[in-house]
C-alpha cells in the first residue's frame, strides 16, 4: 500500500488530529472525509490550504480537488488576527437563525403561517389567502 493510501485509510477515524505525509512534505488536519487543512511549502513559500479532496478512480489515492483556498503566510496571519471577531459574528448569526427556525416551527405547529404580501409586510394566512387579488392587498 502506498504512503498516500495508508494516510487515506488511517485518516477516517482521526478527524481534527494532526497528521503528516512526509512523502509529500505536508502536515494536515482532516476536517471531514473529503476536506482538510494542509500546511505545506509551494514554490518556496509556506502555505495554509483548506481544500476538498477526492479519491482518484484509477489509483484509489486521495488527491486535492479544485475547490479550496491556499493562503500565504501574510493572509494566514490576517485570518488569525480577525478570527475571534469572525467567530463571534458566526455565533451571533447562528443564534439568530436558530431563534428564527424555532419561531417558524412554532408558527407551523400552530397551523398559522405568515405570508409576505407585495407591500413587504407580513400578514397572517387567515387574513391573506393565495387567491387574494393584488389590488386588495394593503
Amino acid at each position: 500500500m502506498s504512503k498516500r493510501k495508508a494516510d487515506q485509510a488511517s485518516s477516517a477515524g482521526q478527524l481534527g488530529t494532526k497528521q503528516t505525509n512526509e512523502e509529500a512534505g505536508e502536515t494536515y488536519w482532516q476536517l471531514s472525509s473529503t476536506r482538510r487543512i494542509t500546511v505545506q511549502t509551494y514554490q518556496n513559500r509556506a502555505m495554509v490550504s483548506i481544500r476538498e479532496y477526492y479519491t482518484d478512480k484509477a489509483s484509489g489515492e486521495l488527491r486535492p480537488g479544485k475547490k479550496g483556498i491556499s493562503l500565504p503566510l501574510e493572509q494566514w496571519n490576517m485570518l488569525k488576527k480577525v478570527f475571534n471577531e469572525v467567530d463571534d459574528t458566526v455565533t451571533q448569526l447562528s443564534e439568530k437563525t436558530s431563534k428564527e427556525d424555532k419561531r417558524a416551527g412554532q408558527t407551523a405547529e400552530g397551523g398559522k403561517k405568515e405570508k409576505k404580501v407585495k407591500t413587504g409586510e407580513y400578514k397572517s394566512a387567515e387574513t391573506v389567502s393565495d387567491s387574494d387579488d393584488e389590488s386588495s392587498l394593503v
